[in-house]
């Protein structure tokens, strides 16, 4: 069964803990409200509750997530590679996963959060840094195939997915799509050579004529 525990003084809701994420419904639950975003409590909690309560057996699920505070730790004392992050980590995946970690064999995929500053990309190609952040996620498909390696079992593909709503993406229409006002073969003709899309923001490449007689 599912437990969220709660501490309240009065009538007073001081904080809700589930499995270790704590929410505090005075602070954080004004980040549910329109235009605001989400803090590292709020998605640990959410992320952890559904997990628990989505799945229809009892078995843990295959989706590790490690945490909001994973990545910065992972990344702690300025490492030089993935080796040296690990030992950053390695004790504390062993405390939550099993005595194999990060790569044991039921781990089926590692679900890595990260919070980063911002940086808008104008049209031009210019990175602007923004004061605000962003969270995306680094979801790493089995993970267990590092164990694997060399040892001549079976090892599998590792692949790695970044869900980030607001990546950069382009389409290009070659030849470009062609259209005329009225439908006609004289007036208004325009070209789209392409789409570029960032984060909210779509631009349309076209190129188009005009000869006024359909104004302007």
């Amino acid at each position: 069964p599912v437990e969220i525990q709660d501490q309240a003084v009065g009538s007073m809701q001081l904080e809700l803990t589930f499995q270790r994420a704590v929410v505090h419904p005075v602070h954080d639950t004004k980040r549910l409200e329109a235009g605001q975003d989400l803090n590292d409590a709020l998605l640990d909690f959410f992320v952890k509750l559904g997990q628990a309560v989505i799945p229809d057996d009892a078995r843990p699920p295959s989706v590790a997530y490690l945490g909001s505070h994973f990545y910065d730790v992972l990344r702690k004392g300025g490492v030089k590679d993935g080796r040296e992050g690990h030992k950053n980590v390695a004790n504390w995946a062993k405390r939550r996963l099993g005595k194999e970690g990060l790569f044991g064999p039921g781990v089926g995929a590692l679900a890595v959060p990260v919070n980063e500053q911002l940086a808008h990309v104008t049209y031009e190609g210019r990175q602007e840094q923004s004061s605000e952040k962003h969270w995306w996620l680094a979801l790493l498909l089995n993970p267990s195939a590092v164990a694997t390696s060399g040892s001549g079992a079976e090892e599998g593909d590792i692949s790695m997915l970044c869900l980030d709503s607001f990546v950069r993406a382009e389409q290009r229409f070659e030849p470009p799509v062609r259209a005329l006002k009225g439908g006609t073969e004289q007036g208004y003709p325009v070209e789209v050579m392409g789409l570029s899309r960032i984060g909210f923001n779509i631009k349309v490449h076209f190129k188009a004529q005009g000869d006024g007689t359909s104004g302007a």
